[in-house]
């Protein structure tokens, strides 16, 4: 896809500025981070909802600067700041929570459910029906178990997030304090340049192929092939309206052209079928995500994995 920027172009101080511009303009995000202070933890958006806020705060600084991202495609937004132009209606929000200054570990768990617990009170928004919460909280790098109890929280950072396959979109944390932008691409994973800030500037986005990606708890179990990785790449890719780095286009054909993968459990099918829904509800390019998919082979390898969302979505699409 082609991103065609005019002369006024962001860089990183001004998506700082229109981060905190948009998080201050924004009931939910404001009340998150006063909650993070008074509870003193560190909160960050992670993944999509960081890169949900990154991009819609680039393309509120083309607005009001007289520049263009793309096409203007999203001139039909309102731009009120509310999460309903931020984050897609399907879409769950992500936030990495941490110990704040001063505090020890071991004094985390509580506080962290407190922080859990005031959230979803204060705003108990779902999707899917009403089955799940719009707040995916987890720890950034604490594991917690809850004695007595099954319940657990996994944290953000880990070794299926460090080792398996991804994208520049997917990697990033926007520090709900200040509106700085972290990277785990190169902070974690070691890649040598910091591709989720880089797309965010730039309107591009990175796949990230891993070596070790068979390896990861995760794809050991069957629950994250290769394949997932193919469609949160094109997700983001059609959702906010970014071109594909040099070599991308080789790597994702050659894992499409691998075949139908063998998925484990439900939860690995129950993901396939939302996930794919998710590419085609959120996708700002009808016509040009149908022709990218048919042109890896996505499309056909889909239909012949019955994906139900598939069968629907190309009728529609083509």
């Amino acid at each position: 896809m082609n991103s065609s920027y005019s002369k006024n172009r962001l860089d990183e101080h001004d998506l700082v500025n229109y981060i905190n511009k948009v998080m201050g303009n924004n009931e939910e995000l404001s009340f998150i981070k006063d909650l993070a202070r008074k509870l003193n933890l560190k909160a960050y958006l992670y993944g999509g909802a960081a890169a949900g806020l990154g991009n819609y705060s680039k393309w509120l600084y083309y607005r009001e600067n007289g520049g263009k991202a793309g096409e203007d495609f999203r001139a039909s937004l309102a731009y009120t700041s509310s999460l309903a132009d931020i984050f897609l209606g399907s879409q769950d929000i992500g936030l990495a929570v941490d110990v704040g200054d001063g505090m020890h570990d071991s004094d985390f768990e509580g506080v962290y459910r407190e922080f859990e617990i005031k959230l979803n009170e204060k705003y108990p928004y779902k999707w899917g029906g009403g089955r799940f919460s719009k707040w995916e909280i987890h720890t950034l790098r604490l594991r917690l178990q809850w004695a007595g109890t099954e319940k657990k929280r996994t944290p953000v950072i880990n070794d299926n997030f460090r080792y398996q396959h991804t994208d520049s979109m997917s990697i990033g944390l926007i520090d709900l304090k200040n509106g700085s932008i972290r990277d785990l691409g190169m902070e974690i994973r070691g890649e040598q340049r910091q591709w989720f800030k880089e797309g965010l500037l730039t309107g591009s986005i990175k796949y990230l192929y891993s070596k070790r990606h068979d390896q990861t708890e995760y794809a050991i179990n069957k629950e994250n092939p290769p394949l997932f990785s193919i469609i949160r790449y094109i997700k983001s890719m059609f959702q906010y309206h970014l071109r594909g780095e040099d070599g991308d286009l080789e790597k994702i054909k050659l894992i499409v052209s691998r075949g139908k993968p063998l998925l484990g459990t439900e939860y690995a099918r129950n993901w396939l079928e939302s996930n794919t829904m998710k590419m085609f509800a959120g996708s700002s390019d009808d016509t040009g995500l149908s022709h990218y998919i048919e042109k890896i082979g996505l499309k056909d390898l889909l239909r012949e994995m019955g994906v139900e969302t598939v069968r629907r979505e190309i009728t529609i699409f083509g």
